[in-house]
């Protein structure tokens, strides 16, 4: 089983190695980061991660939810409610 701690720490990591990949500085995660405005993550990068978060998590939580996510709070938020259930 995947605890809150190892999903955020997943979460984090992915996001870390796409905007690296990217050539874009990674900056300071917190929960109130905007995915868009602080982390500067296009359509194209959120989609990667997503992609990426699905093969380590086992779980594509967007299949089943229609949320709008805009800051990291909510992206992990949304992955620990997907793996819990």
């Amino acid at each position: 089983m995947t605890d809150k701690v190892s999903i955020r720490s997943t979460i984090q990591r992915v996001l870390s190695n796409v905007l690296q990949d990217a050539g874009r500085e990674v900056p300071e995660f917190s929960d109130d980061a905007l995915l868009a405005d602080t982390i500067h993550l296009d359509s194209l990068d959120f989609a990667v991660v997503i992609v990426n978060l699905e093969r380590e998590l086992g779980v594509d939580p967007f299949r089943k939810s229609t949320q709008r996510i805009r800051t990291l709070g909510e992206l992990v938020d949304l992955y620990e409610e997907s793996v819990a259930s």
